[in-house]
């Protein structure tokens, strides 16, 4: 009986014509001001098939179809759903864009739902916070027989946020003779860069650290690089000049987070206290050669706390972990963090194997306080 009273429910609807109806839907659009985005709208249509459309989108003041280098509107049939069908656009004028759309052997597009076609939209840098208002008007649908359909106006929001691509810089605490890297970011949600130039600009007492073979050290963050290679230049007076650009003009990966580290040190007299870096004139090129300059960006550099002896990586203890990085410093090799103070427990003029012996010999107390007392603690003349 339920089956039966579910029948006839259904054949009541289709007679009264309250069954669901063929439509397009586009899903939620949000924008930041100066982003570009492709924009999908969708055909929703489990009644009929349809083998052609044309459709009127009108855009709201400081919104706009993007055109492509030769000058052409950007819009695409979906691979799921069009046959041999082709598509063309035109700009209307006041916003307005006219898409049409036939199958040149009069086949139906496929699937029943989902994304018709799609649709690059750009928001223009001078829009605030709010929500915009867009209207596909002058739907007619066809059929493969020839019948046509028309459709009502379709509004539909497209909200503004905040938000803009820029540099950050995560925070950073140095113990004086301290060797670590500072993380330099890129919040890119609107567009991708294929390339950079920057100045980081250091406060005295603090430089980029070199390694053993005598280079600045710096690298560029694994989850964001291609092929993209980094040169990094002192400049003088605590400014470095960080350079990068991809060999096959492929973008940075990802959207936010690290783009390079820079390895700075801290001199053994640095002034205690927050200083001021700033990442001054950058320039980042996208794959098409298009240059945006950005603000200079300052930030802060906080040195202070104690220095430990024999605490080489900086953890705020003296284990086995102190006694492995001071002997790969000695060995050659660029070990990060690095604590040049805290390694010379001797107190002599440079770091030595007569270092890793202090190390060990704190390390075995298990608690400074039980340290020898000529290790326990290291001078720092300000």
């Amino acid at each position: 009986m339920k089956s039966l009273r579910m029948m006839l429910l259904a054949a009541v609807l289709a007679l009264t014509g309250t069954a669901q109806a063929d439509n397009l839907a586009v899903g939620s659009v949000t924008m930041v001001p100066g982003q570009t985005k492709e924009v999908a709208i969708s055909l929703e249509n489990p009644q009929q098939a349809y083998t052609a459309f044309q459709l009127e989108l009108v855009l709201p003041e400081g919104v706009t179809m993007v055109r492509d280098a030769q000058g052409r509107l950007m819009a695409r049939l979906d691979d799921g759903r069009k046959a041999d069908h082709v598509l063309n656009a035109a700009d209307k004028g006041g916003g307005v864009c006219r898409l049409m759309s036939f199958s040149l052997s009069n086949s139906p597009f496929a699937g029943t739902d989902g994304p018709l076609l799609h649709v690059t939209l750009h928001a223009d840098e001078s829009l605030t916070e709010g929500t915009l208002t867009a209207v596909i008007q002058k739907q007619v649908m066809t059929g493969a027989g020839g019948t046509q359909e028309k459709w009502t106006d379709l509004p539909f929001a497209i909200g503004i946020e905040s938000g803009n691509d820029h540099l950050a810089v995560e925070p950073l605490t140095l113990v004086p003779g301290q060797t670590q890297e500072l993380a330099i970011c890129l919040e890119n949600p609107l567009q991708t860069y294929a390339a950079f130039q920057l100045e980081l600009v250091l406060p005295a007492g603090i430089a980029v650290a070199r390694g053993s073979d005598g280079r600045l050290m710096a690298r560029l963050a694994d989850g964001r690089k291609a092929d993209h290679v980094l040169n990094v230049a002192a400049k003088g007076g605590g400014a470095y000049r960080l350079m990068s650009f991809s060999l096959s003009n492929a973008a940075y990966g990802g959207q936010e987070g690290p783009l390079v580290y820079v390895v700075v040190e801290a001199a053994a007299d640095a002034p205690s206290g927050e200083l001021t870096a700033t990442l001054r004139s950058p320039v980042f090129t996208q794959a098409d050669g298009t240059q945006v300059k950005w603000a200079d960006v300052s930030f802060a550099i906080t040195i202070g706390g104690e220095v430990i002896a024999g605490d080489v990586n900086s953890d705020g203890r003296v284990d086995g972990l102190d006694v492995v990085t001071l002997a790969r410093y000695l060995v050659g090799e660029d070990p990060v963090p690095f604590n040049a103070a805290a390694a010379n427990v001797n107190g002599d003029d440079g770091i030595s194997i007569a270092d890793v012996a202090g190390v060990i010999e704190i390390s075995k107390s298990r608690n400074l306080e039980m340290a020898p007392s000529k290790y326990r603690n290291i001078e720092i003349t300000k």
